[in-house]
C-alpha cells in the first residue's frame, strides 16, 4: 500500500486553519491530516505492515492571487462550500485572508505554493 498525504504541520494545515477560522462548522473529530503523521500511521499499521516513509515538497504554480482564488473556487470543495455559505461580507473577508496567506508565495512568474507531503510505503508482512 502506498499513501501520499499532506503533513499535519505544513502549509496545507495552515490553509485548513485559515478556512476553519471562517467556518461556523466544528472541526472534524479526527483531522484528515493525521494521515501525514508517522506516529499515527505506525499506531494504525505497524502490527501488520512494515512501513517506510519519504518526505517531499510539492510545488504548485499559479499565475496570480486571483488565478489561485478562482482555481480553489472551481475545484476545491471545502473552500467552494464555505464560500457559498457566507454572506457577501464574509466572502470578502475569506478572499482577503486567502490572498494574504498566498502573498508570501509570490515568485517572479506568479505564485509558487510549497506544500510538504509524506509518502508512506506499507508492505504486508
Amino acid at each position: 500500500m502506498v499513501l501520499a498525504t499532506w503533513t499535519p504541520d505544513g502549509a496545507v494545515a495552515e490553509f485548513f486553519d485559515l478556512i476553519g477560522a471562517h467556518s461556523k462548522e466544528p472541526p472534524p473529530p479526527q483531522s484528515p491530516l493525521s494521515w501525514g503523521d508517522r506516529e499515527y500511521l505506525r499506531a494504525l499499521f505497524e502490527d501488520t505492515f512494515d512501513l517506510e516513509f519519504e518526505t517531499g515538497v510539492n510545488h504548485a504554480y499559479h499565475e496570480s492571487l486571483d488565478a489561485i482564488w478562482q482555481w480553489y473556487l472551481g475545484g476545491f470543495g471545502p473552500l467552494r462550500v464555505l464560500h457559498a455559505s457566507l454572506d457577501p461580507a464574509g466572502q470578502s473577508a475569506l478572499k482577503r485572508d486567502v490572498d494574504a496567506y498566498h502573498e508570501h508565495y509570490r515568485a517572479p512568474a506568479g505564485l509558487c505554493v510549497k506544500r510538504d507531503y509524506l509518502v508512506t510505503i506499507a508492505t504486508r508482512r
